[in-house]
């Protein structure tokens, strides 16, 4: 069984909601329109003129190859070795929040590496009896310090004991932090799922996307993924299992959208077709328009919908043929570049991001 970088666990462990993000971009769409608002309207709603980023062709991205960290110019670029462990694997990589150097986790150390080829440096080591690796390393969205979550090894069980870290990379300390005070210091947009109740709001302003939960008057058993033109109008149902084309492994899908979310810069839905749950629960990755046209598969078999970008670039790590491979597709064009066999793709920081 595998694990990764925000793999889902099991059913059991709970999941991850979205609703702070959901409700702050539902007053966005609905209230930040008074009378003597010019801007575009689309029902009733106020929009805003999409300006979507370009990729920066030589932005570095830093992942993890076979237990060594490199970093390469742009998806195509060569990669660089950076730091070879002596003694076990890097699993995960984070940027200092100043670009200047990366952060690399080995068992339960974290270890400052600098960009020009000097010797990294053990800044940190969380001492944490139930696990022996660092699953997730991240900057916090502060920027002054990282977290961290802890888990056991790769396989059934490996996130039954899970722990979560605040590392001070200035004195090496490391202080627990519970699973929201986690969530809420990583900065990431939480799982947007059937139980949310508020939708999430196009970058535009012009859409309203919501997972309808099973029950829903749909004709079949399966969950929909619906867009309506403002929060109180008429869903459109963009997804169900049923539409989806059949997936290439043969896995039946469970009629469960594990995550779905907005592009950053573009009204175009990402979205996880669950297939497989055991003690993880995952899917391919499509990407469609608002409009409902272009669906397109993007990833093999992931749990949420990543969040590296740069431009209309995003890096993750993907599991074609059931090996693990950083990846990397242009959400606009649906091209698809993969980078390597690795883990933990994450671009350095910047405009693109």
């Amino acid at each position: 069984m595998r694990g990764s970088k925000g793999r889902w666990r099991a059913q059991a462990s709970g999941r991850r909601f979205a609703t702070g993000v959901a409700v702050a971009a539902l007053l966005l769409f609905s209230g930040a329109c008074g009378e003597g608002d010019k801007g575009g309207r689309s029902g009733g709603a106020h929009t805003t003129p999409l300006a979507p980023k370009a990729a920066d062709p030589a932005r570095p991205l830093a992942y993890v190859r076979s237990g060594v960290v490199v970093v390469r110019d742009g998806a195509a670029g060569a990669d660089r070795t950076l730091f070879r462990p002596e003694r076990g694997e890097a699993r995960t990589v984070a940027w200092a929040a100043d670009s200047s150097a990366l952060f690399a986790s080995v068992g339960l150390e974290v270890w400052r590496v600098p960009l020009d080829g000097s010797a990294a440096a053990r800044v940190a080591e969380i001492h944490d009896e139930a696990n022996d690796r660092i699953g997730v390393l991240a900057a916090s969205a502060a920027g002054a310090t990282l977290v961290a979550e802890t888990v056991g090894p790769e396989g059934v069980g490996m996130y039954d004991n899970a722990r979560y870290f605040e590392v001070d990379v200035a004195t090496g300390r490391a202080t627990e932090l519970s699973a929201r005070s986690f969530e809420t210091l990583s900065g990431r947009l939480r799982r947007f799922t059937s139980r949310e109740s508020e939708p999430l709001v196009s970058p535009s302003g012009r859409w309203a996307l919501r997972v309808a939960p099973f029950g829903s008057d749909v004709g079949a058993s399966t969950e929909q993924l619906t867009v309506s033109a403002n929060p109180a109008g008429e869903p459109r149902t963009l997804a169900t299992a049923a539409s989806l084309p059949p997936d290439p492994s043969g896995a039946q899908y469970t009629g469960i959208f594990n995550d779905a979310r907005w592009a950053p810069d573009r009204d175009t839905v990402l979205f996880v077709a669950q297939n497989v749950c055991g003690d993880f629960c995952y899917g391919p990755l499509f990407a469609v328009e608002a409009d409902g046209s272009n669906l397109r598969r993007i990833g093999a078999s992931l749990d949420v919908v990543p969040d590296e970008w740069n431009g209309p670039q995003l890096a993750f790590e993907d599991f074609p043929s059931d090996r693990r491979a950083v990846v990397v597709v242009d959400v606009a064009t649906g091209e698809r570049f993969e980078v390597g066999e690795g883990r933990s793709p994450a671009w350095k920081p910047g405009a693109g991001k």
